[in-house]
């Protein structure tokens, strides 16, 4: 009986380690795909505007969290009503969605006195593909 618990026992803990070997790679691929992330966000934007969007992004997690918490205190049926009958949030959240641009701060800062051009030449479209890529670039 002692051997077939021993067994038992040791067999869960070789378990429980591989578990662990498995979990801690896991989170080293997944911190080394949010380096990659964070880096390319760090090289597309200026410093302000990567700012703000990292705020924005902490902000409508807490306040998503804060949703949801307030809404574990309620019991599961009135959860499920609201969920089949259209009562709660996820009617919102479509609103919300719709109004995002209206209700979200610019990322961007104004510069009243700039001018953007937009321009075209004429012919460069059917000039360029009957060229290589390097000989339009250093044309």
């Amino acid at each position: 009986m002692q051997a077939v618990v021993g067994g038992a026992f040791a067999f869960l803990m070789t378990a429980f380690f591989v578990y662990d070997i498995f979990v801690q790679q896991r989170n080293i691929k997944v911190m080394a795909v949010a380096a990659k992330t964070n880096e390319i966000v760090a090289s597309l934007f200026p410093e302000a505007v990567r700012g703000r969007l990292f705020e924005d992004t902490v902000k409508a997690r807490s306040s998503k969290k804060n949703k949801m918490s307030s809404g574990a205190n309620d019991n599961g049926d009135t959860m499920i009503k609201k969920f089949l009958t259209g009562d709660g949030e996820l009617d919102n959240e479509v609103d919300e969605a719709e109004d995002f641009m209206y209700k979200s701060r610019p990322i961007a800062d104004l510069y009243p006195e700039t001018t953007i051009m937009f321009a075209d030449i004429a012919g460069f479209t059917a000039w360029s593909s009957s060229r290589d890529p390097a000989q339009v670039s250093y044309s």
